[in-house]
């Protein structure tokens, strides 16, 4: 080493030393050399893979269904049908061009018995049956009741062990018996189901004897209980003893004692002679019990959800509460292997699926194959929203405070689009659906309240867009629509407190698929619409013209961009690509070259300090341009999804986010990633010595003012962990 280069590494140990130089410091030589190895180690390290961040969560589970001759081999029904292969470590979701599943939300899910390779899901669109491991999936046929009525919803199906073309449907036209595979089907039992799932048990031994679950039918009537058959179906009484009031929300037969029966309402029930006398008792006298699981080895043992998970070995006398690992969620449904009974999963709604191979002693949380991240919006300090769910179910929001290392729920929050406050991030504006076509929040989405005086006032209403005015953040914009009361834009000046149409010019027949704000002259706006293109106003909305001169007709527009320190120039993004005007939307011209035809665009967003640098989020991965969208090239790679719906780049830190369907949230750290590279303090354009005396200097002090540059992890401290991610841009350059 010269005489230079041992001054400057000496220079840098004494720095170094003297910023983290403290009494409750053990630092020596050590410490220091181990510093200078990560330094000189770690420099050339890149980073340009995705990453998913989750949330790994899930709506409603509905039914968990275990190989039993492989425990890893897991499904799993919600909104959608996933299989795992790997205990859960991955996820593979079936949809309409994976095998023809249609629908996205499903009930049930089951194994044939005897032949597991055979498997059925139930849902909202009728019964679907995959037969021997084969890619397709093929609809049951026999269950319409008219010409017109469509499929039944399938909420259930038991299918006999040793006669496997033998089912029971559970359906809300009622409990539907086929003794052919499900070529014709008829119904076995007469209660009258309404919105309630019944749960249905067969006694594995004699599939001749059900239990079936049922809840009062109708007001006043004092109908519900456990039914029995023990001649398949024909006839069925109601059990004496067996829970009336309330609902039932399962039944099961022990594999071993056939006689021994569990319904589960309020509390559990046991019965030890077919279901002749009843006995109660609960897990927790405090906590409602939900479902319970049988270890198929050794029937003593009980597994069962009430304020958490509960095991019992002696047959549910005493009970013993597992922690480790697991939430205090409820838990919807077990799956337990037979092969290997020490294997449990657990369905926890809005959480996700954990794993015990001990028996239930610790649980660890899957990672889920998370929910398409339709919202994706971006605080400060590393906070991120994401939502969770289909277009077709309900949905919820979720919050990262840690930059998606954890999330939480935000409950009773909207979710179909997100608006953060420019100056007050505490203050949020969500679409909402119903009454209440925006909520707000005041407390970073705590809370939520309905802020839609003004707005259209009918059940079948939902906000697809929202832009805050950046420059009067008391000023917000909303395109709405709604079958009674109009499809348009709205406007409100006093944060939602009062709204008043703004659709003067707008068309009246196709919703508002995305609203942008020219940031320096904030009375310009853009307006996307399904299939009929743009529209701008440059009154803040109080008209609105048509510009749409170079655009195809029958084009959907789904997003903006506008260049930052050009706003005549602006990107919008279609359903057949990508479209470029530097006149405010005078003229358009496509800017496609190296995207695939027909491609289409959910998102975009311009790099604020390389403004020839775009993103695009894509129906077929994230790309890159870097000319002004004149070329584009695929960016990135490990994507767990190629459909990508939003996209939020943090330039300071050097992140793009991306929302993928399914895949949940994921992010690429790399230097090419926003216009200053991050460590580079002085703005030299590379991380070099001066950045990391600069560095030094800052190192244990707050992360406020103007040292808040040095917290390079945003965890609000400039400490280790961020000299780590000093070492890590050490010696490079900005490109």
């Amino acid at each position: 080493m010269t005489a230079r280069g041992e001054n400057v590494m000496r220079r840098m140990f004494v720095a170094f030393g003297k910023a983290i130089s403290r009494p409750s410091w053990p630092v020596g030589g050590a410490l220091l050399c181990w510093a200078c190895l990560a330094l000189a180690g770690r420099a050339g390290a890149a980073d340009n893979t995705w990453t998913s961040l989750g949330p790994y969560t899930i709506y409603v589970m509905d039914d968990l269904a275990v190989d039993p001759s492989n425990p890893q081999t897991l499904y799993a029904s919600s909104s959608g049908l996933w299989k795992s292969t790997d205990g859960g470590a991955s996820w593979m979701r079936f949809t309409k061009e994976n095998g023809g599943l249609s629908g996205n939300i499903f009930y049930t899910v089951k194994l044939d018995p005897s032949n597991p390779q055979t498997v059925y899901a139930g849902g909202s669109n009728g019964l679907y049956r995959r037969v021997n491991g084969g890619a397709s999936w093929t609809l049951v046929k026999g269950l319409q009741n008219g010409p017109n009525d469509g499929p039944y919803f399938f909420f259930d199906l038991v299918i006999a062990p040793s006669h496997p073309q033998t089912l029971y449907g559970q359906t809300y036209r009622g409990l539907l018996k086929s003794t052919d595979g499900g070529a014709s089907w008829t119904k076995v039992h007469p209660y009258e189901l309404r919105a309630t799932v019944h749960p249905l048990a067969m006694d594995p031994s004699h599939p001749q004897t059900l239990y079936l679950g049922t809840s009062n039918s109708a007001s006043g009537k004092s109908d519900g209980g456990v039914y029995k058959t023990t001649d398949g179906g024909a006839t069925w009484t109601l059990l004496d003893g067996s829970p009336k009031n309330g609902f039932i929300s399962y039944v099961a037969v022990d594999p071993s004692r056939s006689q021994t029966v569990f319904a589960v309402a309020d509390s559990i029930y046991r019965s030890t002679d077919g279901g002749n006398t009843w006995t109660a008792f609960k897990p927790n006298p405090k906590s409602a019990a939900r479902v319970i699981t049988i270890d198929p080895a050794n029937s003593r043992t009980i597994y069962a959800s009430a304020d958490g998970v509960y095991k019992s070995t002696d047959g549910g006398t005493s009970w013993t509460r597992l922690t480790a690992g697991l939430p205090s969620s409820q838990v919807n449904r077990f799956a337990i292997s037979v092969s290997s009974p020490q294997t449990l999963y657990a369905g926890v709604s809005f959480d996700g699926i954990y794993r015990s191979a001990d028996g239930g002693d610790t649980w660890t949380k899957l990672r889920w194959a998370a929910y398409p991240a339709g919202v994706l919006a971006r605080g400060p300090s590393g906070t991120l929203y994401t939502s969770g769910g289909y277009a077709s179910a309900a949905t919820a929001l979720y919050k990262s405070t840690d930059g998606g290392v954890t999330w939480t729920v935000l409950w009773g929050s909207p979710s179909s689009v997100l608006a953060i406050h420019p100056s007050n991030p505490k203050i949020l504006y969500g679409g909402a659906s119903a009454t209440a076509l925006v909520q707000k929040s005041t407390d970073g989405g705590a809370s939520w309240q309905g802020v839609s005086a003004g707005l259209p006032t009918n059940p079948n209403g939902s906000t697809y867009a929202l832009a805050v005015d950046p420059s009067n953040p008391e000023t917000v914009y909303a395109g709405v629509q709604a079958s009674q009361g109009g499809v348009g834009v709205y406007k409100t000046t006093d944060g939602g407190a009062s709204w008043q149409n703004v659709s003067t010019g707008l068309p009246s027949t196709q919703r508002v698929r995305a609203l942008a704000i020219d940031p320096s002259r904030t009375r310009t706006l853009y307006a996307g619409y399904d299939s009929l293109g743009v529209y701008r106003s440059a009154d803040g909305g109080a008209t609105w013209t048509s510009i749409n001169a170079g655009i195809p007709a029958n084009t959907t527009v789904q997003t903006f961009a506008i260049d930052p320190s050009r706003p005549h120039t602006v990107y919008a993004g279609t359903s057949n690509g990508i479209y470029k005007t530097a006149d405010s939307g005078t003229s358009w011209t496509a800017t496609n070259t190296g995207l695939p035809s027909n491609l289409k665009i959910h998102a975009l967003t311009v790099d604020p300090s390389r403004v020839q640098t775009l993103y695009a989020g894509t129906s077929e991965g994230v790309y890159l341009s870097a000319d002004g969208g004149a070329s584009w090239t695929s960016f990135g790679s490990g994507l767990t999804s190629k459909s990508i719906l939003t996209l939020n780049l943090d330039p300071s830190a050097q992140r793009l986010y991306a929302g993928a369907d399914p895949g949940g949230v994921l992010v690429i750290s790399t230097a090419g990633v926003g216009g200053r590279l991050l460590a580079d303090f002085d703005g030299s354009g590379a991380v070099n010595f001066d950045d990391f005396f600069m560095f030094a200097e800052a190192f244990g002090k707050p992360a406020s003012g103007a040292s808040a540059k040095f917290d390079l992890d945003g965890n609000g401290a400039i400490n280790l962990d961020d000299f780590f991610v000093f070492a890590d841009r050490f010696g490079k350059k900005a490109q």
